[in-house]
C-alpha cells in the first residue's frame, strides 16, 4: 500500500488511537522552547490530523501546514474547529509545496516520524525544501524514530494502544533491505472484526540524515534523543531529534 493510501486508511482512527488533546499538550510545551519575540510564522509538514499545528497555533503563531493525505487533512480541518484555531492547510507532500512559500517561516516542524515516510526518490528534495522554507535565521525541527536502534534490535511490536472499543497494534516487517510498518486494529467485542494495513518505511539513520544537511552550506545541525532534549545515542535513543539553524 502506498503511503498516501495507508494514511487515508486510518484517518478516522487516528484521534482514537493517540489522543488529539495529550499529543496538543505535549507538543505545546516541546515548541515553547523554540519560540522567541520575534517568531512569528511556523510551517508543519505532514501534519496528519493536526495536533502540531494547533500546539504551534495555541502559541500565537501563523500556522500553515502541509499534508498529503485526503483524509488526514478532512481529519485536521475538523479539529482545528474543534480546538478553535486558524490553520490555513494544503494537500501537498513537500516536494509539492511551491516556491511561494519559500523563505516565509521562523520555524519550520515536521515530528511523528513524517521523513521516515519519504522515499528515496523524494527525501534529498524534501530536505532542501526545509531549509528553502526557512527564512535568514529561522529553525527546523525534524523527528524520526532512532532507526540505528530499530535496525540493530528489530524488535517487531512498535505500540500497543487502545480505545473505548478498538485496540490498536504497531508492528514492523524486517524484509531483507526493507521495513514495513504494519496497523492491526480491531474491535474488542468482536475481534474477527479487524483491519491490517501495510506501507514501507524508510529507516533513515542519523549518519544519513547528518550527511544530507551538511549538503548545504550555512547550516548548524544539532542532534537529540528525545523531546526532553537529551544528548543522542544511537545506541539506547528511542528518537533523532534534529534542530537546524539556517
Amino acid at each position: 500500500m502506498l503511503n498516501k493510501e495507508f494514511y487515508d486508511s486510518f484517518a478516522e482512527d487516528y484521534n482514537s488511537m493517540i489522543p488529539l488533546e495529550k499529543q496538543v499538550e505535549s507538543k505545546t510545551k516541546f515548541f515553547k522552547r523554540f519560540i522567541y519575540d520575534d517568531t512569528k510564522s511556523a510551517a508543519d509538514l505532514g501534519a496528519g490530523s493536526g495536533a502540531d499545528s494547533i500546539a504551534l497555533a495555541k502559541l500565537d503563531l501563523y500556522v500553515t501546514a502541509f499534508e498529503p493525505s485526503s483524509e488526514m487533512v478532512t481529519q485536521a480541518k475538523q479539529n482545528f474547529i474543534n480546538q478553535n484555531v486558524k490553520v490555513e492547510i494544503h494537500k501537498k507532500r513537500i516536494m509539492e509545496i511551491d516556491n511561494s512559500f519559500h523563505n516565509s517561516f521562523d520555524l519550520v516542524v515536521s515530528l511523528g516520524n513524517t521523513f521516515a515516510n519519504i522515499n528515496k526518490e523524494e527525501i534529498e528534495g524534501s530536505v532542501v525544501k526545509v531549509l528553502d522554507l526557512l527564512k535568514e535565521n529561522g529553525k527546523a525541527i525534524i523527528q524520526i524514530l532512532n532507526y540505528d536502534k530499530v535496525l540493530k534490535e528489530k524488535e517487531r511490536i512498535v505500540n500497543i494502544t487502545e480505545s473505548d472499543k478498538k485496540q490498536f497494534i504497531r508492528f514492523y516487517d524486517f524484509c531483507d533491505e526493507k521495513v514495513h510498518f504494519n496497523l492491526l486494529s480491531f474491535y474488542k467485542n468482536d475481534l474477527s472484526n479487524r483491519k491490517l494495513i501495510t506501507t514501507e518505511i524508510f529507516p533513515y539513520t542519523k549518519t544519513y540524515m547528518e550527511g544530507l544537511f551538511q549538503k548545504s552550506e550555512n547550516v548548524k545541525i544539532e542532534f537529540y534523543g528525545d523531546m526532553k532534549m537529551s544528548e543522542f545515542d544511537s545506541f539506547t535513543s528511542n528518537n533523532l531529534i534534529i534542530v537546524v539553524r539556517k
